[in-house]
């Protein structure tokens, strides 16, 4: 598998200590047939490094065989982690167009798959329109299958459409048009996400 990371942070950013030190969690964990792709961009704006976060994706799935997993950097993975995402994900056949990816959060800590109240003020925030949303994704891991290359093109032309596109923004809307052309995952919680980053080091 081919994990892809983002690094947006300036070396003097207390931040990119905690990027570097959650990567090295993952890194451990890799087999000698994984891949962890890292991209940096210091200096460039927020919105600027999204559309880098999709392009980053479109790159490894030219060289993988099954799933591209995309990981924010603040993210301290347990142990076991990626043996668990593997062991998750192996029913899944990668030749079709699958993404996975964990529910949104909501505002007390907790999961739901239909907080339709979160989900509407994401897509309007993004200046998509959608009726009847079904879910919202968030964007800290994503998982996309081989067999979905031609969904992550669109998805990169979607994220580059507007600087106040958010990618998962972009991501939930272009789920949601097309349906059962791509089958979407929810990661369970034993996968979920740690806390972001402390104040401090």
């Amino acid at each position: 598998m081919i994990f892809c990371s983002f690094v947006a942070y300036n070396p003097d950013d207390h931040r990119r200590e905690w990027a570097e030190r959650c990567l090295a969690t993952l890194s451990k964990q890799l087999e000698t047939d994984d891949v962890l792709f890292r991209a940096e961009t210091s200096g460039r704006s927020w919105e600027d490094c999204l559309a880098c976060k999709v392009r980053l994706a479109c790159s490894a799935l030219e060289f993988a065989d099954d799933f591209v997993c995309l990981v924010d950097t603040d993210i301290l993975f347990r142990d076991g982690w990626v043996k668990a995402l593997k062991e998750f994900l192996s029913p899944y056949p990668p030749g079709k167009p699958i993404i996975a990816a964990l529910p949104e959060w909501t505002a007390d800590g907790t999961y739901d798959f239909n907080e339709e109240w979160v989900i509407r003020q994401q897509i309007e925030w993004g200046g998509l329109p959608i009726n009847q949303p079904r879910f919202y994704l968030n964007a800290g891991i994503i998982v996309v299958s081989v067999g979905a290359k031609e969904f992550v093109r669109d998805w990169m032309a979607w994220t580059l459409k507007a600087s106040a596109l958010h990618e998962q923004t972009a991501l939930c809307y272009l789920l949601h048009q097309r349906g059962e052309q791509v089958k979407v995952i929810f990661l369970p919680e034993t996968l979920a996400l740690y806390p972001p980053f402390p104040a401090r080091l």
